[in-house]
C-alpha cells in the first residue's frame, strides 16, 4: 500500500502545484493600479518546478489547486510543464481535466510528445451526465499512451464507456454523500472496468459504497496500471535536467517578451 504523505489525493504519493493564480494587466507588464483592467490567470509558480527533481521516484498528482486545461492557463505555461514533466521521467505523473476538448487539441498539437512516453499519464475527471460522454470521448481521441478516468459522480451519470482507459479511480463527491444514481453508476463503472480488466483505484468512499451494492471486495483496492516510477539518476544528472530547462526556458520567455515589444 503507498505511503500518501503529505498529499491530498488517495491515489499519488505526493501532490505538485506548479501554476498559482496572478492578477495582471494584459496590456503591460505590471500588477495592475485602481481602474486597471485586470485579468486572472495562472502562470508557473517558480518556488515549486524544482521540487520533482529532488524527490525520490513517486507518483504525483500534478496540479491539484488549478485545471491546466482550463482557458486561464496559457498554452505556453502547459507546454513548460509538459517539458519538466519530460525531463523527470523517473516518476509518474498524473495530469486530469475537466477541459476536454483543449486537451484533445494540446495532445494532438504541441504536447504531442508527452503523450507518447508511459511515465505522463493524461486523465479527465467525469463528474455530470451532460459532460461525462464528451470527455471521455476527446480522451480516447488524443490517445495518449496512458489515458486514465476518475470516476466521482454528483448524480446519475448513465452507462459509461471506458473503452480505451487504462486507468480507472472511483471516487466519491467531496463530503462523501451521494445519491441513489449516483451510487449506481459507481457500481456500473466498477462492474465495466473490472469486466475489461482496467486496474482500478478504490477511494475509501468507494470502497464503502461498493460494500452497500452488495459486492465482496477481497483483494486489492489500490491497482494501478504499469510501469510505475523507476530508480532516479544521481543527484548531479537531475540538476542538470533541471538546469537545461530553467535556460530553454529563459530563452523562451526572452523571446517572448521581445515579440511584445515589437508589436
Amino acid at each position: 500500500m503507498l505511503q500518501h504523505q503529505h498529499c491530498r489525493v488517495a491515489w499519488a504519493e505526493s501532490v505538485w502545484n506548479p501554476v498559482v493564480r496572478h492578477v495582471f494587466c494584459p496590456r503591460q507588464r505590471y500588477l495592475p493600479a485602481e481602474g486597471d483592467e485586470a485579468t486572472d490567470a495562472f502562470v508557473l509558480a517558480h518556488t515549486v518546478l524544482d521540487r520533482p527533481f529532488h524527490w525520490a521516484p513517486r507518483g504525483i498528482h500534478v496540479s491539484y489547486e488549478c485545471d491546466l486545461f482550463a482557458d486561464s492557463v496559457a498554452a505556453a505555461v502547459v507546454e513548460s510543464i509538459a517539458n519538466l514533466m519530460l525531463s523527470a521521467d523517473w516518476h509518474v505523473f498524473m495530469v486530469m481535466t475537466t477541459s476536454g476538448p483543449r486537451l484533445k487539441r494540446m495532445l494532438g498539437g504541441s504536447l504531442l510528445r508527452a503523450t507518447r512516453t508511459p511515465h505522463i499519464w493524461w486523465g479527465v475527471e467525469v463528474t455530470h451526465s451532460l459532460t461525462a460522454g464528451d470527455l471521455l470521448h476527446n480522451l480516447r481521441d488524443a490517445a495518449p499512451l496512458v489515458p486514465f478516468a476518475l470516476i466521482r459522480p454528483h448524480e446519475g451519470l448513465g452507462r459509461l464507456s471506458l473503452n480505451a482507459m487504462r486507468w480507472v479511480i472511483l471516487d466519491t463527491p467531496a463530503g462523501g454523500v451521494m445519491t441513489t444514481t449516483a451510487l449506481a453508476s459507481v457500481h456500473s463503472a466498477y462492474e465495466e472496468a473490472r469486466s475489461a480488466g482496467i486496474p482500478i483505484f478504490l477511494t475509501k468512499g468507494a470502497q464503502q459504497a461498493l460494500v452497500a451494492c452488495g459486492e465482496d471486495l477481497a483483494g486489492e483496492f489500490e491497482r494501478y496500471p504499469a510501469p510505475r516510477p523507476k530508480s532516479a539518476p544521481e543527484l548531479s544528472e537531475r540538476l542538470r535536467r533541471l538546469g537545461t530547462f530553467l535556460l530553454n526556458h529563459e530563452q523562451r520567455s526572452h523571446e517572448s517578451i521581445l515579440s511584445h515589444i515589437r508589436c
